[in-house]
């Protein structure tokens, strides 16, 4: 019996040691960096902030920043990506003057991962915007942009990436259907944009490859893209543009990671990742302000500054004063009356002899700060060139147009959202009501002399009811033009708000 208990404590004894000694199974952590940004519009050099007032931006300071977290994460073996979530092109007068050609060299310079597409970014037609992918030396990534009668996207659905530490990651884009709507239609012949919901899941699996971290680069706008988060499985991290928003910290909808870095390189955004297993983890996220305390990358700046002292010359002009800031931000313009949107709507009816004037808040860019107002301050504002459409349209058009501008939640900063002059209205919710022209209500029968621009005429921002009219004749008169014409004349511009357009009631779903 001792013999038979001796031996029993001698088996478990060599048991537990040959546990001991078997070696124990290693868990592999692998870690990444993604740096992002979004919404550039050709903002190359460094301006000053339409919310703060303070001088932001500047594409060498983001690109020495770059340059050293790349530099950093070398070091220690971390593997660093970047992404840019869409409109790239115009929107400033350094991109529509070089058509594109100064926003790709620089980008080039960056070492981009991948890129989707904006709505913006195919605002100098598709001609010109295939020759920018040709020269570009990253991927414009899109899965639900397709031509028509065709099955495949236009573009590349993604990317996949494997690393030294082991690490795969699949960066998958996506685009909103605004970008039908908000250019010119003729920019878009033959494309269709399609539900990104539906398209992604096929991107999502032929990318990145079993056990990769899913990223989803996307334009469509953080209404859509927490929907994504909510109805697609397997998506780790969506990087947002479209709404210029600074989301910090990171949304999590659904265990997805949301992030979306602003506007007019004005922001990088860093994302630290840990992949253990299965599991993705948010180590930690910080979003940097590119600010003039940040160093240039001096090669980047000598390129902008080859390309501004071209055009400078005949941006330089000085054609006027204004007497108070000339509010063009987007929070306001595309939400609520401005001043400069009174201002320059009046210019545009007094100019045209018109009854009414609607202009979409999405065609105004920026502000114009107080002091001197140079043609390049102008050109700012208006960097597409636009022109004017006179046409006769009957009150019942009218009140379309205006409930057609409310129909998108004021918070999304929707371009559909019109300023006016010759009428006066209220917002109640979605609707227009207490419409009233030349101090008289609007008769919905009476046909009145409208302007408008031609991305409106051409049904842009889903202004429909203007595609078909038949009396419609372009002014040849340019946005621009017109204010630069106003302003030479007037010198000293003090615009004020007068209520014409009043919210009663907020927006709801």
């Amino acid at each position: 019996m001792k013999r038979f208990r001796l031996l029993a404590v001698v088996l478990i004894l060599l048991a537990v040691a040959a546990c001991a000694s078997q070696p124990k199974e290693t868990v592999t952590v692998q870690r990444l960096t993604i740096l992002h940004f979004n919404d550039m519009h050709g903002y190359l050099q460094e301006h000053r902030s339409s919310e703060t007032g303070q001088t932001v931006g500047g594409f060498s300071r983001l690109a020495a920043l770059v340059d050293r977290i790349r530099q950093e994460n070398d070091k220690v073996s971390v593997p660093t990506m970047v992404l840019y979530a869409g409109d790239l092109l115009t929107g400033s007068p350094l991109s529509s003057l070089y058509r594109g050609e100064a926003d790709i060299e620089l980008l080039n310079r960056l070492g981009i991962d991948g890129v989707t597409v904006g709505n913006h970014d195919l605002d100098l037609g598709r001609k010109r915007f295939d020759e920018l992918v040709q020269a570009s030396k990253f991927p414009w990534l899109v899965t639900n942009l397709t031509e028509t009668g065709k099955a495949f996207p236009w573009l590349p659905m993604g990317v996949s990436k494997k690393f030294a530490n082991g690490l795969r990651v699949g960066v998958i884009g996506v685009t909103t259907d605004e970008l039908v709507t908000q250019t010119n239609p003729k920019n878009v012949k033959g494309l269709e944009v399609g539900d990104p919901v539906r398209a992604l899941p096929s991107g999502i699996t032929r990318t990145g490859g079993p056990g990769s971290i899913k990223v989803v680069l996307s334009h469509c706008g953080l209404t859509t893209d927490k929907r994504i988060a909510r109805e697609i499985e397997g998506i780790h991290v969506i990087i947002g543009g479209h709404n210029q928003k600074v989301i910090d910290p990171p949304l999590i909808e659904n265990g997805v990671i949301i992030v979306q870095a602003g506007k007019y390189a004005e922001h990088l955004g860093r994302l630290d990742l840990e992949k253990t297993g299965d599991t993705v983890r948010l180590v930690r996220y910080k979003m940097y302000d590119i600010t003039p305390d940040l160093p240039p990358d001096r090669i980047v700046q000598a390129l902008v500054d080859g390309y501004v002292n071209r055009m400078n010359d005949q941006r330089r002009e000085e054609i006027g004063r204004a007497v108070t800031p000339l509010n063009g931000s987007m929070e306001t313009i595309r939400s609520a009356e401005s001043n400069l949107g009174d201002f320059v709507c009046d210019l545009i009816r007094t100019r045209l002899s018109a009854d009414v004037v609607l202009l979409n808040g999405g065609g105004f860019r920026s502000s114009i700060g107080d002091g001197p107002i140079t043609v390049g301050d102008v050109l700012q504002v208006f960097p597409f060139g636009n022109t004017l459409y006179v046409l006769s349209a009957s009150g019942a058009t009218i009140r379309a147009a205006l409930e057609r501008g409310l129909q998108d939640a004021p918070d999304d900063n929707p371009g559909a959202f019109l300023q006016v002059s010759g009428l006066r209205y209220q917002i109640d919710g979605k609707r227009a009501v207490n419409i009233t022209v030349a101090g008289q209500p609007l008769d919905e029968n009476k046909n009145y002399k409208l302007v408008i621009n031609d991305f409106m005429a051409a049904g842009g921002d889903r202004f429909t009811m203007f595609q078909n009219a038949a009396d419609a004749v372009d002014s040849g008169v340019t946005m621009a033009d017109a204010v630069i014409e106003a302003i030479r004349q007037q010198k000293d511009i003090d615009a004020k708000t007068d209520g014409r357009i009043e919210r009663i009631s907020p927006w709801q779903p």
